[in-house]
């Protein structure tokens, strides 16, 4: 059976080397034609906790953040309930004490989960790396 399976996969890879232009002229015209259907999963999953977890984490890596598991990191970001700066409770969403993921622009390292109004106000200057939550 496990022969049966090998062989399968490695049919399966040499059609993939053989094929690639096929099947990206398949995989355009697919999202061509079903771009409606697409937006509209894509719109209902954002809204779950997966699709939530998935946004924030690509986009903390957009800005070049770095960090060996961004499980742990979300979970942290998500369980963290008083900024590490001075000490208010955080809220959700873009208000004066809404959670903001603070790091170092050049470096990508993590330094800190603040409000965005000590994030805002911090000076660009290198702070003590510290990822502990206060809740």
């Amino acid at each position: 059976m496990e022969k049966k399976q090998e062989k399968i996969k490695q049919y399966q890879k040499e059609y993939r080397e053989k094929n690639k232009l096929k099947q990206k002229l398949y995989h355009q015209e697919y999202l061509k034609n079903n771009n409606q259907k697409l937006n509209a999963y894509r719109s209902e999953y954002n809204k779950t906790e997966s699709g939530k977890k998935y946004q924030r984490i690509q986009t903390w890596k957009k800005r070049g953040i770095i960090c060996e598991d961004w499980d742990i990191l979300y979970d942290r970001f998500i369980n963290c309930n008083k900024c590490e700066k001075c000490d208010n409770d955080l809220v959700s969403g873009n208000s004066k004490y809404g959670r903001t993921l603070d790091h170092d622009h050049l470096t990508g390292n993590i330094r800190n989960i603040l409000c965005r109004s000590c994030n805002s106000g911090l000076p660009k200057q290198k702070i003590i790396l510290k990822l502990e939550c206060k809740n």
